[in-house]
């Protein structure tokens, strides 16, 4: 900042300043305030929130968030001033609607000196209501279970304060571009926001009517997105579709237990039609990246094929890969562990079906045993080359917090590879089953090691980890079947096999 000067000026007896004396004035007196909105990049910007009462056409050419979204086209919104020393009962904007007249009549418009950002300025002024801005959510893709972290989030919600506080990459970073661009998407993150500021701090903002009224009106602007025929392949309904499941956890009041997966089987039927090679923009991969690895749980859990398994997908899956990151969700080794993730919930159901068919032929067993066998090779090759890069050629010293357990994340994902595969290898192969057994038991209790460590230091990770938990307990627990006597045929038997499917909770071949 320039040190402070002074400027003298004549006082020309009883008269009043000239012109040029009272602009000599106001600019020292305004000076230090001109230098620090320099200095902090907010010089020559207008303050929205000052501006007069001002009559805004809401078309398809404004931004939708003032009005519902069966009501744009048809009504003409007036927002009121925002009150300069804090907000009364009656300043809610921009949700208050003061006044509405038909599109036909004489609207005066917004003053041509507002901001040429006035698109996002909803989202701006939304964002200041409630306290919480789209970054603030990143942390809500490390969700993969959504009956656990919703289980979670209503015996401690203030879980969810301290997830927010960790901040993460993710496609939330593409909000503030993407506002006021798509209806739907627009309902989706303020019903997100709205969901989640009432799990931290319940007000009259964040009623059940209104959190119920939002989501339905984001309902009901997905579904007419769905039904364009061009609007379904639009990457922000991809997008609200996948918000709405996050919602779904945050507030289950408005949903049932099925809810998440209802909303993911609309963005799995979604990309599938859309095919892996449309993902092409970062934004684009951005929402591959996150939704790849709850698709990949729920197909797990559903004993179906995951279709991430196909070359086309895992083709489009590395595309989506960062060589300069080391750690992030799209970082070289998150994006290899994640393409031998996609191959298990296959895997799963091609030896359930064997294990649990009847009579199946040799060459079967044989085939499901080579394909567990041979991802299990791959996975260990994967573990010897992040053991030799990032634990011990990489100081720990040149890590950042934050760092050190994203690598964490890595670290657990293929322990759960290799956990989930030991297991799938001792159920057609039981001669094996004591060394794969005593596999499960190291790495299980090494990942509640991670998720104790990361307890209180990293609440995200822990978080992570903690979902990861259910599918090591129901291994862990179910341990004792596959140690027992089996049958002579080489396979476990089928009720063994259903019993840890019940316990994951997993649906039984």
């Amino acid at each position: 900042m320039a040190p402070p000067s002074f400027e003298f000026v004549v006082q020309e007896g009883n008269l009043a300043p000239s012109k040029i004396t009272q602009t000599k004035i106001r600019r020292q007196a305004m000076k230090a305030v001109a230098a620090a909105r320099r200095h902090t990049g907010r010089y020559g910007k207008h303050n929205l929130r000052q501006h007069t009462v001002s009559y805004t056409k809401t078309d398809s050419d404004l931004s939708p968030a003032a009005v519902p979204v069966e009501d744009r086209d048809k009504r003409v919104v007036v927002h009121k001033k925002r009150s300069d020393h804090g907000r009364g009962d009656d300043d809610h904007y921009p949700n208050q609607e003061i006044a509405c007249r038909a599109t036909d009549e004489t609207v005066a418009m917004a003053p041509t000196k507002l901001s040429t950002s006035w698109f996002f300025s909803g989202l701006e002024l939304f964002m200041m209501d409630y306290s919480i801005q789209p970054a603030d959510l990143s942390a809500l893709t490390s969700i993969h279970l959504g009956l656990v972290a919703s289980a979670l989030f209503a015996v401690q919600p203030a879980k969810l304060k301290e997830l927010l506080s960790c901040r993460q990459w993710s496609y939330f970073e593409h909000m503030y571009s993407r506002y006021g661009h798509s209806a739907c998407l627009d309902d989706a993150i303020r019903c997100l926001i709205m969901g989640a500021q009432y799990l931290l701090a319940p007000s009259s903002r964040t009623s059940s009517g209104m959190i119920l009224a939002q989501y339905g009106t984001a309902l009901k602007s997905l579904q007419k997105a769905i039904n364009d025929p061009n609007g379904w392949a639009d990457p922000d309904t991809l997008c609200a579709t996948h918000i709405l499941q996050l919602f779904s956890v945050l507030y289950p009041a408005a949903c049932n237990a099925q809810t998440w997966s209802q909303h993911l089987s609309g963005c799995m039927r979604m990309m599938q039609l859309k095919g892996p090679h449309d993902f092409k923009t970062d934004y684009e991969k951005a929402l591959l990246t996150t939704f790849a690895a709850s698709i990949t749980t729920e197909t797990l859990l559903q004993n179906q094929v995951c279709f991430l398994e196909e070359p086309g997908w895992q083709e489009a899956v590395a595309a989506c890969k960062l060589e300069t990151d080391l750690f992030s969700d799209r970082s070289p080794f998150a994006i290899e562990i994640a393409n031998l993730i996609h191959r298990l919930p296959g895997a799963c159901k091609r030896v359930g079906d064997v294990v649990c068919g009847d009579n199946p032929s040799a060459e079967d067993i044989e085939r499901v045993r080579q394909e567990v066998r041979q991802l299990r090779k791959e996975i260990r090759l994967f573990r010897n080359r992040f053991d030799t890069q990032l634990i011990v050629e990489l100081p720990l010293s040149t890590v950042s917090v934050s760092d050190k357990y994203k690598r964490l994340d890595t670290l657990a994902n293929a322990l759960m590879c290799e956990i989930l595969s030991a297991r799938l290898m001792g159920s057609v192969s039981v001669s094996e089953r004591f060394l794969m057994e005593d596999e499960i038991q190291q790495h299980g209790s090494y990942i509640s090691k991670m998720e104790e460590t990361s307890n209180g230091n990293d609440y995200r990770t822990a978080f992570y980890m903690s979902q990861k938990g259910v599918i090591v307990l129901s291994l862990m627990d179910t341990s004792p079947l596959w140690r027992a006597p089996c049958r002579s045929d080489d396979i476990i038997e089928a009720w063994k096999f259903r019993r840890w499917c019940d316990a994951l909770p997993r649906r039984s071949p």
